[in-house]
C-alpha cells in the first residue's frame, strides 16, 4: 500500500492557520485529501480475498511530551472502496481518492451510511469537549510548541469492522483490526474477512 498527498507540510486550510470559516470552536475541521494505492498482484499473491474496506487514523505522537498522550486527530472505519473515486485502475494497481473534507462528506452521502468516525482527543476527559463537530470529526494539526510529525495510518480489509460504532476510540479500532487479522489466519477466514494491507505516511504540521 502507498499513501500519498500532494504536500509534505500540512497546508494552512487543514491546520492551525485555517481561515475562521474552516474552524469550529477554534479547531480546524476541513480534512485533507489523500490517495491510497494498492499493488493488485501483490495482494492476490497473499490472499484470494479482495480489498473492499479502508480504515484509518491520523494521530500526533509528538504530542506526548506536551500533554502526556498521543493526540487523536481523526479515526475512520468501514469506508467501502466502491464508494470512492478511482484515479488509477489497471492490472497492476488501483488508486483510490479520499477527497478534501471527507470528514463531512461522510455525513451527507447514502453510499457512506455504514462509515463510522471515532472520537478525537477533544473528547478526552482531560480536554472535556462535547460538540460532535470536533469530538467525532477531523481535527487539524495545532502544535503549540514546535513542528510536529503526524502519522496517517491506513488499513485495508475484505470485510467491515462491524463491532465499531460512531464514537469508537482508537484502541477499539486497533483491537478490531487485530481480531480481523487473527480471523484471516483461521479456517473461517472466508467468512470472517481478512486484514489485507496497511501503510503509513508522515506529515509535518507547523507550529
Amino acid at each position: 500500500m502507498k499513501i500519498r498527498t500532494h504536500f509534505e507540510i500540512m497546508p494552512d486550510l487543514y491546520a492551525k492557520d485555517a481561515p475562521t470559516q474552516a474552524k469550529t470552536l477554534g479547531v480546524p475541521v476541513i480534512s485533507f485529501p489523500f490517495t491510497v494505492e494498492f499493488a493488485v498482484n501483490q495482494i492476490a499473491k497473499q490472499s484470494s480475498a479482495q480489498v473492499r474496506y479502508l480504515h484509518w487514523a491520523f494521530t500526533d505522537p509528538d504530542s506526548i511530551p506536551v500533554c502526556g498522550f498521543e493526540w487523536i486527530h481523526w479515526t475512520v472505519a468501514n469506508v467501502p472502496v466502491s464508494a470512492l473515486a478511482v484515479s488509477g485502475d489497471n492490472a497492476q494497481s488501483k488508486v483510490y481518492e479520499i477527497p478534501e473534507d471527507f470528514t463531512h462528506y461522510i455525513d451527507s452521502e447514502d453510499a457512506l451510511s455504514g462509515v463510522v468516525q471515532g472520537k478525537t482527543s477533544q473528547a478526552s476527559r482531560f480536554v472535556g469537549g462535547t460538540d460532535p463537530a470536533i469530538t467525532m470529526h477531523y481535527n487539524g494539526p495545532q502544535p503549540p510548541d514546535v513542528d510536529h510529525e503526524y502519522w496517517l495510518r491506513v488499513w485495508a480489509t475484505s470485510e467491515p469492522l462491524t463491532q465499531l460504532h460512531t464514537g469508537f476510540w482508537f484502541n477499539e479500532l486497533t483491537r478490531a483490526l487485530r481480531l480481523q487479522k487473527q480471523a484471516g489466519q483461521s479456517e473461517q477466514s472466508e467468512q470472517s474477512g481478512q486484514l489485507l494491507d496497511c501503510g503509513e505516511l508522515r506529515i509535518i504540521g507547523r507550529a
